[in-house]
């Protein structure tokens, strides 16, 4: 019998081959972060030299115009929009899959879909009725944007519709894995939600007793991510969370009539 030898070419895969899970690392974060803030930068300045030519923003100070949500919310839109651009392009290139199936965004079941919005309903409660028994400041940085209802209005649709996707992209899509590659289960939880409280320091007067109720969602949302391994999961939860906070918001000051009682 007459044997033939094998071609090499038998021998190599027919379509490339993904990398080890996840097929980016702690530098391909940075480099996403890097341009983000670079983005951030080009478009506050850019803002900046249109806002004066708007009735809205004649002859305030820069700080002024900082701190107005009109400004703040589209400057952050559009580094958004530029930084996801490239972290779709570097992280299908890096993990040789669609960018969507890499951060494993994979939509639940419809009745999973109502017990993680139960869920988030329910850590909002939770963080309210903590609040009132720690020592949450009367005054934070973050207030500013709650003085006018429409300055309300757009920090609410950004808060549902834009923060929770942007937040649960970088932390549970693609900071979460890295860090259980390099530290397990547990330690790769506890990191992700520590680093998710500290990046909203800034915004909570630098107080640990907010920033303790933040760490505290970002474990739940660490851990929905980690047990259903949907991406989807923890953002529904993360959408219901913020969605609830504005409804309990709306109610106490009477659909947004009554600013002066966040004060009380």
């Amino acid at each position: 019998m007459t044997m033939t030898p094998e071609s090499p070419l038998q021998e190599l895969p027919l379509e490339p081959q993904p990398n080890a899970e996840p097929g980016w690392g702690i530098l391909d974060i940075l480099a996403i972060l890097l341009i983000g803030y670079c983005a951030l930068v080009v478009s506050a300045k850019a803002g900046f030299a249109m806002a004066h030519s708007l009735p809205r923003f004649a002859g305030l100070s820069i700080d002024k115009v900082a701190s107005s949500p009109l400004f703040v919310v589209p400057v952050q839109l559009i580094a958004y929009l530029i930084a996801f651009v490239f972290a779709r392009m570097l992280i299908t290139v890096r993990a040789q899959q669609d960018f969507w199936e890499a951060v494993k965004w994979k939509f639940p079941s419809v009745s999973a879909v109502g017990t993680y919005v139960l869920v988030g309903f329910v850590m909002a409660i939770v963080a309210q009725i903590a609040g009132h028994f720690l020592p949450i400041p009367k005054s934070l940085p973050f207030d500013r944007y709650f003085q006018e209802p429409v300055f309300i209005y757009l920090m609410m649709a950004f808060g549902v519709l834009v923060a929770p996707l942007v937040e649960e992209l970088l932390f549970r899509g693609l900071l979460y894995p890295v860090a259980v590659r390099w530290l397990g289960g547990l330690s790769g939880t506890v990191l992700t939600a520590l680093l998710f409280a500290l990046v909203h320091q800034s915004q909570l007067a630098h107080s640990w007793a907010p920033l303790l109720v933040i760490f505290g969602v970002g474990l739940v949302l660490t851990s929905v991510r980690a047990r259903a391994d949907s991406l989807a999961a923890s953002w529904i939860v993360h959408v219901s969370y913020n969605a609830t906070l504005f409804a309990v918001l709306f109610y106490a000051t009477s659909g947004f009539r009554h600013l002066e009682r966040l004060a009380e």
